[in-house]
């Protein structure tokens, strides 16, 4: 199963001057050399993995600050250890085709990711305090919107404004501030 990481990140992803040109570049997680915190809870970040990013809350929306752990960058400039970080969508959750494809039967999306969602929106501590209350309209149908959500979960759409660049982050000069196994 899946863990959820709150990640204070080595720098900024805004650059000098406001400028938010690396929001148009993929993001490549760089775990070469990163030794998790000798602690009993300790987990690696792998694919499938969520990140809770705090520095990308600017207020637009709920997800905004929720990456995706993907899988491992296919160049052959690239170790196994690239791994691609994927956005979880802004004001309403989607997932990336990759993320839902690697999901083994007979598990479901749902199985694997529902309690993640959930544990990423308490720890924000605003707005919803879990996906049954961010989708659902008013209390008489967010049970029913619930399940039509992971009946037929939104698809990520592709995105066309990437430049082309990526952005390496080194997991080893950034901070995990928690990780929390999915249950």
């Amino acid at each position: 199963m899946p863990s959820l990481h709150i990640l204070k990140l080595h720098e900024s992803p805004i650059l000098e001057g406001n400028n938010y040109d690396r929001f148009s570049m993929q993001w490549i997680l760089d775990t070469t050399g990163f030794q998790p915190p000798p602690t009993p809870t300790s987990v690696v970040v792998s694919t499938g993995d969520v990140l809770l990013i705090p520095e990308l809350m600017t207020g637009a929306g709920e997800l905004e600050a929720m990456r995706f752990v993907g899988p491992t960058v296919e160049e052959e400039s690239k170790s196994d250890h690239f791994l691609i970080l994927l956005s979880a969508g802004v004001e309403y959750p989607e997932f990336p085709a990759v993320i839902v494809n690697g999901i083994p039967p007979p598990t479901s999306l749902r199985e694997t990711y529902a309690n993640l969602f959930d544990t990423y929106l308490k720890k924000l501590r605003c707005g919803p305090s879990s996906l049954k209350e961010l989708i659902g309209d008013d209390e008489s149908d967010k049970d029913k919107a619930l399940d039509e959500f992971w009946s037929k979960p939104p698809l990520q759409r592709l995105r066309k404004n990437y430049t082309g660049e990526s952005w390496i982050i080194p997991l080893r000069d950034c901070t995990i501030i928690e990780s929390i196994k999915a249950h």
